[in-house]
């Protein structure tokens, strides 16, 4: 008996729920909702180094190679700013 697919393909601008739409509005909302979280706590929403460094996938070394390339952009700033001030897990 072949296995069963615990996924399928969902249609073009399909959400997470059934029959969500993917609008412009919906991704400025999503976006603005990111920006006051990211304010409010002070930490980056979705940083996948700052998730490799604190679960110790990667050292101070390598969080440093990957935040150098980045140091203008603010999320560049914010991951130099992780080892210097920041409690690794």
């Amino acid at each position: 008996m072949p296995a069963r697919r615990a996924w399928s393909i969902r249609p073009r601008n399909t959400g997470n729920k059934p029959g969500a739409r993917c609008t412009h509005e919906s991704l400025l909302e999503a976006g603005q909702f990111i920006e006051v979280i990211e304010k409010r706590q002070g930490l980056k929403v979705a940083c996948p180094e700052e998730v490799a460094w604190r679960q110790k996938w990667i050292s101070d070394v390598q969080l440093a190679k990957l935040a150098e390339p980045l140091a203008k952009s603010q999320y560049g700033q914010y991951l130099q700013n992780l080892l210097k001030h920041g409690v690794q897990g």
